[in-house]
């Protein structure tokens, strides 16, 4: 009976340090595709590059992302943090071209994201700005078998 009870012990320790390496306590982390809006069929990347920062690289350009010059591998949202139950705060890689269709405007707007499940994300940014390419935004995860 006394080796039961350091072997029960050990094996839940065991169980308890696997569960945390099984899954990525951060949401965020893994491919989504953006949905219902003009750049839908863009995919992108979301890794962890900090202790506490994440950013997503483009991983496939559609829509009308594709007409404002964004390229794959292209960091589209950087600097992104926790900042609450299933909220993160970050920035978003905004494009804006000239008449001839040229990259005219690059630069990083503030976005909040949600977790509104395990699988949809919502983004959103200033929308006082000229909105063209939608600050409100809606991703949804991609499962191994979607890739």
């Amino acid at each position: 009976m006394k080796n039961i009870v350091p072997n029960i012990l050990y094996l839940l320790f065991v169980v308890f340090l696997l569960s945390g390496c099984a899954k990525d306590t951060n949401g965020l982390v893994g491919k989504w595709e953006r949905f219902s809006d003009q750049g839908s069929g863009t995919i992108l990347h979301v890794e962890k590059v900090g202790d506490n920062s994440y950013e997503g690289k483009l991983t496939h350009v559609a829509g009308v992302l594709t007409e404002l010059g964004f390229e794959q591998q292209e960091v589209k949202w950087k600097s992104i943090s926790k900042t609450g139950k299933k909220k993160y705060q970050g920035q978003d890689l905004q494009k804006a071209v000239d008449d001839a269709g040229k990259v005219a405007r690059v630069k990083y707007i503030d976005v909040q994201f949600e977790l509104v499940s395990e699988d949809i994300m919502y983004m959103s940014g200033d929308s006082t700005n000229n909105e063209f390419v939608g600050t409100k935004q809606k991703w949804r995860r991609l499962k191994m078998m979607d890739e």
